[in-house]
């Protein structure tokens, strides 16, 4: 296969950039409003987890996510509430959130934003090669990152649904190494960073497709 190289920047997480601090009566919608809303929907640096977090205990309270993917396609999940210090987090990442519904009154003041974390598209390889090189360099040490491998086809429409093999534990610098087992997809998994990039270099030895 011929060299493939995917450069992910984001900016850091920010608490209440999708919804500012409120505090909804009954089942009904939550209001987008947080500094990356125009119109009523939220548009993300990248495609990444989101967040809701509350002063209260909110965990009998259902909330559904609405948007979009990294390709434009619409997604959906639905998250329970956290109670007081902690919060949600989000197992889709969002490029857009175009409606966030709540299924009861909210018992303290919500926030919701972006988290400090995300999942990179599914990179195919050729699965006939035994060895495909992987390399991660980053612009900063604040990210912690992995690589994960699948097995199973990349072309899925929910790439949630494909599981990934941990390749090689959390790393927080730059990383450079060889998945030896066939594989048909490559992705990079960042859990945590405070701003900057991180680049994503695959290469595999022999015939390209």
């Amino acid at each position: 296969m011929r060299p493939v190289t995917r450069t992910y920047t984001a900016t850091a997480a920010h608490a209440d950039n999708i919804c500012e601090s409120q505090k909804g009566t009954n089942a009904g919608n939550m209001t987008i409003d947080g500094a990356l809303a125009t119109a009523g929907v939220a548009t993300l640096d990248i495609p990444r987890h989101i967040v809701i977090d509350s002063d209260g205990a909110e965990s009998t309270v259902t909330f559904t996510i609405y948007g979009t993917d990294r390709y434009g396609l619409p997604i959906s999940e639905v998250l329970v509430g956290a109670d007081h210090a902690a919060n949600s987090t989000s197992v889709k990442n969002y490029k857009t959130i175009t409606r966030i519904a709540r299924d009861k009154s909210n018992v303290g003041n919500v926030i919701i934003g972006t988290a400090n974390s995300f999942e990179g598209e599914w990179i195919p390889v050729e699965h006939h090669a035994t060895n495909t090189s992987v390399q991660v360099d980053t612009s900063s040490t604040g990210f912690t990152h992995t690589v994960q491998y699948t097995h199973e086809s990349p072309w899925d429409a929910d790439e949630t649904t494909l599981f990934g093999t941990v390749f090689y534990e959390a790393c927080t610098g730059d990383k450079a190494a060889a998945i030896t087992v066939p594989c048909t997809a490559v992705r990079l998994v960042v859990t945590g960073y405070s701003s900057g990039s991180a680049e994503l270099s695959v290469l595999q030895a022999g015939e390209g497709f």
